[in-house]
């Protein structure tokens, strides 16, 4: 990313976001993130592929219904932060969409978690777009987040990166 915005900017979108959307921001921390960050390491121990619990409290944003938790002390920059929160916002809106059945194609279905976070990756890149002017200059530069952390397969990623690809071209 060559292009940055001021602060100032970055929160005025954060700001247009949260009101649009119906969401909080809190920081991951304390005792209830440790007991989470222990049940991913459980988890991973049993060949589950989730990220590690010190990765997940610590690099991974997480939207739970209408509440975005970010990384404590996570250094991005201010279009970085904003583009981070236009992926999660976009989260939100999935879960608004269908708040019965979000979480649970969400955290059973790999198929709908590449669908989910595709979509989301889309919505923050037309932000990019929209702030900067900028988009990556090829599908081979598209993000490619998804490799780990969330538990899908070769197939699912090929789905994902195509439906990237494919909402890229429409931005």
């Amino acid at each position: 990313m060559r292009s940055e915005i001021s602060e100032s900017t970055a929160r005025a979108v954060e700001s247009t976001l949260m009101a649009r959307h119906g969401f909080v921001v809190a920081t991951k921390g304390g005792p209830f993130w440790s007991a989470v960050a222990a049940t991913f390491d459980m988890l991973r121990a049993l060949g589950i592929g989730v990220p590690a619990g010190r990765d997940f409290v610590e690099r991974f944003a997480t939207t739970i219904l209408a509440l975005v938790a970010m990384p404590a002390g996570l250094a991005l920059t201010p279009l970085q932060r904003v583009l981070l929160l236009a992926h999660e916002a976009t989260h939100v809106v999935q879960w608004y969409g269908d708040p019965a059945k979000m979480p649970v194609w969400y955290l059973q279905h790999r198929e709908k978690r590449a669908a989910y976070e595709a979509g989301a990756i889309a919505q923050a890149l037309a932000v990019q777009w929209a702030l900067t002017g900028e988009l990556p200059a090829s599908a081979s530069e598209l993000p490619s987040a998804l490799a780990y952390g969330y538990d899908l397969t070769p197939e699912d990623l090929a789905l994902a990166r195509g439906l990237l690809e494919q909402e890229a071209t429409a931005i």
